[in-house]
């Protein structure tokens, strides 16, 4: 009796012992699985923060842009209401058409003002690239340099601690352009204007410091309106009052933010945040029926990827859209695909050698063809005119049946 009750304890210890351990697995099991979700749930609330003040910003930002506009627009609309009403009841027409015409170019002022701002709101090419900072630099001063009115000024800068960063390149040059610019404009008629510019690094940003000895602004009075639109400190210097504001749109469509410190009659400091981004991945720029514009993020390089059906609208759309991304990111190279492309009719052809060719920027230096492995015969033909057209403007122009014989690895934009 003994033997048996002992064996029979046995036998359900071990069964307990073996359901303990699948509860504790499962339990186990499932703390991991809600810390997961914990975690999840953290991050989603993180992302749903973030989403909102997103929305709040741009909240503001259409009440200020809406303001704007019915404030803005009222008063030139009102005078051509009443120039019209003048022009039905008395007949001096030419001193009436001559006041209805400024009142017009005042409204076109604001209507291209606007177009401005909401072209900076939604960038139709946000390709992040690698961007010297140096090289940027020297640009905008160049142009600066090239006025005659504000050529004489001193430029330091050190960029030793953060040389470059990705970014997109319009954007960023416009915003240095735009602060530069503002030094230049605004200096002090009492010393020679000296503006220095520093770098640096940090885990989040590079940031950039551009410091003046010009007139400078009173930010205890002026402080909250720096930033705002149509805001004016130094009302003797010709100007609109949308330059600051414009830089801080553009700084912050990248994600980044800008910083002032100044005092009047000694000098401004603008503290410019551009948050680091890694290189874009392969990212479309451009696609319809015809084609696909995109960046190549493994070879550094903008691509043009014809398809198998083409209508000639589609193929000059294409074309044209890549002249528009040249003008705008100044890439040094290009990488045009014919690999999949059927026959081109000689009437595009010749629309590409009269319309394309003639608008390539100086800036282009490379242009590479690849025409697939059974080739493209009906291009060969005109593969030779191309060479000579574009070898004249300094572009040198390579092919190859496949993209794995170009070498395209050091290539850089």
């Amino acid at each position: 009796m003994n033997t048996s009750l002992t064996n029979i304890d046995y036998s359900e210890i071990t069964e307990l012992r073996r359901v303990i351990k699948k509860l504790n697995d499962e339990n186990s099991q499932l703390k991991t699985e809600k810390l997961h979700l914990t975690e999840k749930l953290t991050e989603a609330n993180n992302q749903l923060k973030n989403t909102n003040i997103e929305l709040d910003k741009h909240i503001s930002e259409m009440r200020e842009f809406s303001f704007f506009v019915s404030h803005n627009l009222r008063s030139p609309v009102a005078a051509l209401k009443g120039l019209y009403s003048l022009f039905q009841i008395q007949n001096d027409e030419y001193e009436i058409s001559e006041k209805m015409g400024i009142v017009i170019d005042h409204l076109d002022l604001l209507l291209r003002d606007m177009n401005e701002i909401t072209n900076i709101r939604d960038q139709l090419f946000h390709t992040n690239v690698k961007v010297l900072i140096e090289p940027e630099v020297e640009k905008i001063k160049k142009i600066l340099t090239s006025n005659l009115q504000t050529s004489d000024f001193e430029l330091e800068a050190d960029l030793s601690n953060a040389g470059s960063l990705f970014s997109v390149r319009p954007v960023f040059n416009n915003i240095l352009y735009n602060v530069l610019n503002n030094a230049v404009k605004y200096r002090s008629s009492h010393r020679d204007l000296v503006i220095k510019i520093e770098s640096e690094e940090t885990v989040d940003h590079v940031i950039i410091r551009i410091k003046d000895n010009g007139l400078g602004i009173d930010l205890k009075k002026n402080g909250d309106k720096i930033f705002k639109l149509y805001n004016r400190f130094h009302p003797e210097i010709d100007g609109k009052g949308m330059g600051l504001y414009l830089t801080k749109m553009q700084i912050e469509s990248l994600g980044g933010k800008i910083e002032v410190k100044s005092e009047s009659g000694i000098g401004t400091e603008f503290i410019l945040y551009f948050k680091k981004k890694a290189k874009d991945s392969n990212k479309v720029l451009f696609e319809n029926n015809s084609a696909i514009i995109f960046y190549n993020k493994q070879l550094s390089i903008y691509s043009l990827k014809w398809k198998e059906d083409f209508t000639f609208g589609d193929f000059k759309d294409a074309y044209s859209h890549s002249i528009a991304i040249q003008s705008e990111y100044l890439p040094s190279s290009w990488l045009f695909d014919f690999s999949n492309a059927p026959k081109i009719p000689i009437e595009f052809q010749h629309w590409v050698k009269k319309n394309i060719l003639p608008a390539i920027d100086p800036s282009l230096k490379n242009i590479y063809w690849i025409l697939g492995e059974n080739g493209n015969n009906q291009l060969t033909k005109e593969i030779s005119i191309t060479k000579k057209t574009l070898e004249k403007r300094g572009i040198k122009f390579s092919l190859a049946d496949q993209i794995e014989t170009l070498n395209l690895s050091k290539e850089k934009n």
